[in-house]
This record gives structure tokens, sequence and C-alpha cells, in this order.
């Protein structure tokens, strides 16, 4: 049996698809089915069924899976306790950042975890390095890591086991408006159903936007907004927050001078504050040494992993 075999698999099992997985193991679709086939013969019994589109795993399949990752995880993090220095390549860790995480928490976070990297070095990819596209560069493994909200990878995802999460940190969405505004009766908020306070949004089906709309369900009746504007990114929103196009939810790390110095004002009240949690996620296939032991040590100084 070859460990090569067990991350084939992996890999078939994340993506669902032979094609797919043989893209990601960069050999062909032939050779690598005829390897899941030496597996399978290796075992003694199926792992797949390949007559569902997209496949699925057998139960022997299920069973396998687990005690694969673990394999693995457990040979090459034996080779990184040896010392294997291997390809310089090997020690770029990529991180997609969201936008204002990468200006307000990153270099915050990173100091802790400064003395545990050695001589392997970070390359944050920001939102718009990525095209925005960080769930599918995790996914494929062109990323290492996603530091991003909660809401980022969807459940499905991260239940099914395709991605690992750790909680670092925690912060809240403040409703604020330009301090000039906060007395003009547009911006008495929540707003009545005739005069709607002018609102700038996030993306549709963004994280921050579902946080967002969350908030607006569970004030059902009560939240009045005329939506202005929708764009992507926090500093975008805080910009046009701060120029007078309406108000809008930003992240309280994100405007803390803001509101020092008197640039933006909250409105509403306390209950209007949205909570949410800052994560890391990694794809729980992706092997690589230097990945296995940044994240084990994630576990062990992060307080709260999940």
């Amino acid at each position: 049996m070859e460990l090569s075999w067990l991350e084939d698999f992996i890999s078939l099992a994340n993506t669902g698809s032979f094609c797919k997985a043989a893209e990601h193991r960069n050999i062909s679709q032939s050779a690598f089915s005829r390897r899941i086939h030496s597996l399978e013969d290796w075992l003694g019994t199926i792992l797949v069924d390949r007559h569902k589109h997209p496949i699925s795993l057998t139960d022997a399949g299920i069973q396998l899976i687990a005690t694969a990752n673990l394999v693995v995880r457990s040979i090459y993090q034996t080779r990184e306790d040896f010392g294997y220095r291997g390809n310089t390549k090997l020690r770029t860790l990529s991180l997609g950042v969201a936008d204002h995480l990468a200006i307000h928490f990153v270099p915050f976070w990173l100091p802790g975890i400064q003395p545990y990297l050695g001589d392997r070095k970070i390359q944050l990819i920001t939102g718009l390095k990525a095209g925005l596209g960080f769930i599918e560069l995790l996914k494929t493994q062109e990323l290492d890591f996603l530091l991003a909200y909660e809401g980022s990878v969807s459940s499905a995802d991260h239940d099914s086991g395709i991605f690992e999460s750790l909680q670092l940190g925690q912060d809240e969405l403040l409703p604020v408006c330009k301090k000039s505004l906060r007395a003009d009766p547009v911006y008495h908020f929540p707003g009545v159903s005739k005069k709607p306070v002018p609102f700038i949004g996030y993306m549709p089906a963004s994280a921050m936007a579902n946080l967002v709309n969350r908030e607006s369900v569970q004030h059902t009746g009560s939240i009045y907004l005329n939506p202005v504007i929708e764009t992507g990114t926090v500093e975008t929103i805080k910009a046009l927050v701060l120029q007078g196009f309406g108000m809008g939810w930003l992240p309280s790390t994100a405007i803390r001078e803001e509101l020092k110095l008197g640039l933006l004002s909250e409105l509403g009240k306390k209950s209007h504050r949205i909570p949410f949690t800052i994560k890391i996620f990694r794809n729980s296939a992706n092997t690589k040494a230097d990945v296995i032991m940044l994240w084990e040590t994630l576990k062990t100084v992060t307080k709260s992993p999940s």
C-alpha cells in the first residue's frame, strides 16, 4: 500500500469527482482511477459507490476516511519531527484574509504565533488579489488557511469534514452614521415605515450580509432601512458612511479611531449590535507538513477551538 493512495482517496472524498480529484492530484483520470482500485484491492473492499453522481463513499469508505486523514497527517508530522525541510516552496504558508481583518486583526494576532513559524514565511492573500474566491482556493489547496468570519464557510462544508476551524477572536458590528447627521430626523434609528434610514449594505449572500439580515429578522417590524448602496468590503462601507451616504453596520475594531475622534456616531441601542466570531479555517485534506505543524500549534495556543 502506498501513501499516495490514501492521499488520492482523501481528495476523492472531498471533491466527490474522479475528474476533479485527478486534476487536484495532477495525474490523469485513468491513472487516478487505477490507484483507487489498487487501494480497494489492497483493503479487500469497495470504498466508492461509482453509480452515483456525485460519487459517494460506501460504509467502508466512510469508515476509512477518518483513518486515512489521521495516517497521512501522522506520517508528514513524523517527517517534520525528523527535521525534513524538503522543497523551499513548502516553507511559505498562504493565508487568505477577509478585508478588514488584514488591517485590524492580523497585525495584532501574528506576533503571538511568530515564535512558532521558524524560517517559514506567511503570504497574505487579500480579497482583491483572490478575486474573493477564498472558499474555492481553500478547497483546491491553493490556500493553506483562511482567516474570516464564522459564516464565511457554509455549515455543509464545515460539518462534512472538508474544513476544520479554530476560533481566534470575537468582534461586533455597530450601526453607525456620520456624526454630523446624527440629529437629522432621517437617522432616527431604527426608523419608521414612512422614513426608513438610508442604509449602505454588504453584498448579498456574504457572511456580513447574512449577519445583518439575521439582525433585521430578529427585530422584524422595528427596523426600517432604505438600501442606497451595496458593496463588498468593510473599508468601502466605512468610507461611504463617513461621506454621509447612509448608515452601516461596521466592526468595532475598524472604527475605534473614528468613534473616538467623533467622526462617527453609534445608532440605536446595544441590542442592535451584532456579535460575530473570527475564525481560521483549513482544508482537512491539506497534508503539507508545515500546514499541519502550524495547525497543531494553533490548537495549543488558541483557547476556543471548534
